[in-house]
């Protein structure tokens, strides 16, 4: 009898210590020592089960709790286990039916509670699960995981408050915690943009049904966040809220004048561009000292008039030409710069012959900014003045606009007679190198022979100094176009081209360096000095290359290495390389002439 005592006490002791032991080996070991001292008895089969949940032996556990259920249809903490097993499989409908039943049945029923309204929130259910998560915490008002679940399906519901009142709760029992953290900031943004969207729907009623009182009334007596969502509505309701906004330019109050204005602006009607035209006349421009603030609206006023009203700011210069109105004449320049027009250019030439200097500065700024092709002979008639400033000023504005306009220059000058053609020879000379990468894309892509014949005069002319290198690396393009251009364009700048040709015989590229040979050979004259020393340099690859040169040079070649043979250099081998590279170019010239007599291209 004692030792049956005993036993029971020992059976009792490892059933309870496989409740409270959190590892699953040593639980399943306390529960299964249990069923061996009491294989009847239902607690300690329950252990074990939940064990092997944890454990991750699925089924084992499942044929087992199955068992239990079978024998103790009442058993509470079976069907609770056999509903978690069978939401683990995803077989949703058996889960929910086995955790109800545990709820019904269990003492302390909120863990059921809980799995259940898991399942339903996951399903949509919300209201029920709602319930079920409040039921659960009247049994453990502490638990963060069921006010966690809570504060899931109040945000479903969109009832943000009592969503982050649910996860404070979370934070409360876990301050920290990450999860209830980012939890509690969705809820609160998703708050806001549900106040935004009602907000939204509100301006959205009265764009359409085209409320142009109701929301002016908002923009001139509401906050600021209000008050520019009217003004968004207004704006998409376009140029029919012009009547119900221009008013407000003479409101008492200078933010809702303000506010109109720049209303107005955005709107860009038609209909008010004198009236923008007049307020820029009468704002300093940032040259004149204005200040940030009036810098911004004159580029806002640009903006709109670009948009509608270009003619109307030309219109305003014509206008104060004929006033002579030398301040207004200058900003009204200013505005015609910011917004250009058909007629922009004519009146800006006009301009240019103000006898203020002051306005001809501005007029020549401006034609340099905007202005076309028809715009260089105003341009280059200032540049000869005798007032260095105007020339100055002059010469800026010429390189803006030939850099701009000149696929269309040299379309007028593949058409033009000879004096037109002079005249922009001139200015191309004038302007230089800073043109040549804009005349080499011309080359490459112009289609029509005759313009980009054009372009490749504008190159010999344009090119010097400064655009050597540009032109050596130009030199590796397998462009005709290219290759044809440049041997003139090196002629043209002489001497100082040569130079760089003979260092770009050695470059790794070899359509550069070949075409650097063919180059300084067409060169003649101006070339041999510095190919007579490249013969006597230390570097036998550059003396093979000027050789070759020289040999491609051909019988221009032979006077100036006769002189040096007669010159009797101390050094033997120099003087063998230049009787062989004459001997070599006489052969090579007499049997051009043969070659030439055979054809018939050429008396013998």
């Amino acid at each position: 009898m004692e030792e049956k005592r005993e036993d029971q006490a020992r059976g009792e002791e490892l059933i309870a210590r496989a409740r409270l032991e959190r590892d699953p080996a040593r639980k399943l070991f306390f529960a299964t020592q249990a069923i061996a001292l009491f294989p009847d008895d239902t607690a300690a089969w329950v252990e074990r089960a939940k064990a092997l949940v944890k454990s991750g032996m699925i089924n084992e556990a499942e044929e087992q709790i199955d068992e239990v259920i079978r024998q103790n249809p009442d058993n509470g903490e079976g069907w609770y286990l056999h509903g978690i097993i069978k939401s683990i499989r995803g077989e949703r409908e058996s889960a929910k039916s086995s955790l109800q039943k545990a709820a019904g049945t269990l003492a302390q029923p909120g863990p059921a509670q809980y799995a259940l309204g898991s399942i339903l929130l996951n399903e949509g259910e919300y209201e029920e699960a709602l319930r079920l998560f409040d039921a659960a915490l009247t049994e453990d008002s502490r638990d963060p995981d069921t006010w966690f679940a809570r504060g899931k399906v109040l945000l479903a519901m969109k009832r943000y408050n009592q969503a982050v009142i649910s996860f404070d709760h979370v934070l409360e029992v876990q301050p920290g915690s990450i999860r209830a953290e980012e939890a509690r900031r969705t809820a609160i943004r998703m708050m806001k943009q549900d106040l935004t969207r009602t907000d939204d729907r509100d301006f959205a009623l009265l764009r359409q049904e085209a409320d142009y009182a109701g929301l002016v009334r908002i923009l001139t007596r509401e906050k600021r966040v209000r008050a520019l969502k009217a003004a968004e509505e207004l704006i998409r309701l376009g140029t029919g809220s012009t009547p119900y906004i221009r008013p407000l330019l003479s409101h008492d109050d200078p933010e809702i004048r303000m506010r109109a204005l720049h209303l107005l602006l955005a709107i860009s009607d038609p209909r008010c561009a004198r009236l923008f035209v007049k307020l820029a006349l009468s704002i300093e421009t940032p040259e004149e000292g204005g200040g940030e603030m009036s810098a911004t609206l004159l580029d806002a006023i640009s903006r709109a008039l670009w948009r509608t009203g270009k003619t109307t700011a030309v219109e305003a210069l014509r206008e104060s030409l004929v006033k002579r109105d030398e301040k207004e004449t200058i900003r009204a320049i200013r505005l015609v710069e910011r917004t250009g027009g058909e007629e922009a250019v004519e009146q800006l030439n006009a301009a240019s012959a103000h006898p203020s200097a002051r306005v001809v500065f501005a007029a020549l700024s401006a034609l340099g900014a905007i202005g076309n092709e028809e715009a260089i002979d105003a341009i280059f008639i200032h540049h000869m003045s005798h007032d260095p400033s105007i020339r100055a000023h002059a010469d800026v504005a010429l390189r803006q606009v030939t850099r701009r306009s000149i696929n269309p220059l040299m379309q007028r000058y593949a058409s033009g007679d000879s004096g037109y053609r002079a005249f922009i020879r001139e200015i191309l000379h004038l302007i230089g190198g800073e043109l040549v990468p804009a005349i080499l894309k011309g080359i490459s892509h112009e289609e029509k022979t005759e313009v980009r014949e054009a372009f490749s005069d504008a190159l010999a002319q344009a090119a010097d100094v400064q655009s050597i290198p540009l032109l050596i690396d130009a030199l590796e393009s397998p462009e005709e176009g290219i290759r044809l251009a440049l041997p003139p364009a090196f002629q043209a700048i002489g001497v100082p081209a040569v130079h760089p040709l003979i260092k770009a015989l050695l470059d790794p590229r070899r359509r550069v360096s070949e075409q650097a040979g063919r180059i300084l050979a067409k060169m003649g004259r101006t070339a041999m000095p510095s190919l007579m020393s490249a013969l006597d340099s230390g570097d036998h690859t550059l003396r093979v290359a000027a050789s070759d040169v020289l040999v491609l040079m051909g019988r221009e070649a032979l006077p100036a290495l006769q002189d040096a043979v007669d010159m009797k250099i101390k050094d033997p081998d120099i003087i063998q390389t230049m009787k062989d590279l004459i001997t070599l170019i006489k052969k090579r010239e007499r049997m051009v002439r043969l070659l030439a007599e055979y054809r018939g291209e050429e008396p013998v």
